[in-house]
C-alpha cells in the first residue's frame, strides 16, 4: 500500500489498495455480465474477508486469553484449509495490482485482448484463506507504462452495486489505515 497514494500506474481517484495477487482478464461483451449470482458472491467474500481483517482491539483480546487461543486456532485451521483448496485450484499469475472504489489497476504485460475500450472481466484473489475470486466487470479506461517500463491497465468497473462498492472502500480504508500506522511505528523507532 502507497500511504500518500503518490502512485505511478494510470488508476482511479481516491485512495488505493496496492499489493501484489493472483488477477485473470476475461475479454467480451459477454463477460461484462455480473449477475445477481455473481454479485452475492462477492458480497460474501468481502464479508468474510473482512470477518479475516477485523480484530478486537488489543486490550479487548488481552482480558480473553482463551478466546485469544481459540482465534488463532481457527486462524491455523482456515489457512490450512485454504492451502489445501487453493492446491487443488489452477491460481492465475500473480501480477502488481492497486484496486479503487471505482475501479482496478494491474501490470498487463502484452495480452493482446486488452486496450483502451475493452470490455471484460477480472477475477482477483484477494486472500490464500479465501481462494474464491472477487469477480468486476468492466470497461479498459486508460493504458500506460510506469517509470519502469511496465504496462498498466485500468478498469473501470461497471456499476458493482453500493453494497460491493462501499465493501470494497472499507477494505482499502482498513489497509490504508494499517500502512499509515506501519509507517508511523517506523518513524517512533528510527
Amino acid at each position: 500500500m502507497n500511504a500518500d497514494n503518490e502512485n505511478t500506474h494510470p488508476g482511479g481517484e481516491g485512495l488505493c489498495y496496492e499489493e501484489r495477487l493472483p488477477l485473470a482478464w476475461q475479454p467480451g461483451d459477454d463477460a461484462v455480465r455480473t449477475d445477481d449470482h455473481v454479485q452475492s458472491l462477492n458480497e460474501s467474500l468481502m464479508q468474510h474477508l473482512e470477518a479475516l481483517e477485523t480484530h478486537p482491539d488489543t486490550e479487548e483480546r488481552s482480558n480473553h486469553p482463551e478466546l485469544l487461543r481459540l482465534e488463532r486456532k481457527i486462524d491455523i485451521l482456515l489457512a490450512t484449509l485454504g492451502r489445501i483448496r487453493a492446491a487443488q485450484l489452477p491460481m492465475p499469475a500473480a501480477t502488481d495490482i492497486a484496486l479503487y472504489a471505482d475501479g482496478l489497476a494491474w501490470v498487463a504485460g502484452d495480452d493482446g485482448s486488452l486496450s483502451v475500450g475493452s470490455q471484460g472481466s477480472v477475477a482477483l484473489y484477494l486472500d490464500p484463506v479465501l481462494p474464491d475470486p472477487l469477480r468486476l466487470a468492466g470497461t479498459v479506461e486508460r493504458i500506460g507504462e510506469d517509470d519502469k517500463g511496465r504496462r498498466w491497465v485500468f478498469l473501470r468497473f461497471t456499476d458493482p452495486g453500493e453494497t460491493l462498492r462501499d465493501a470494497i472502500e472499507r477494505m482499502i480504508f482498513r489497509h490504508h489505515r494499517r500502512a499509515v500506522a506501519q509507517a508511523r511505528s517506523r518513524h517512533r523507532h528510527d
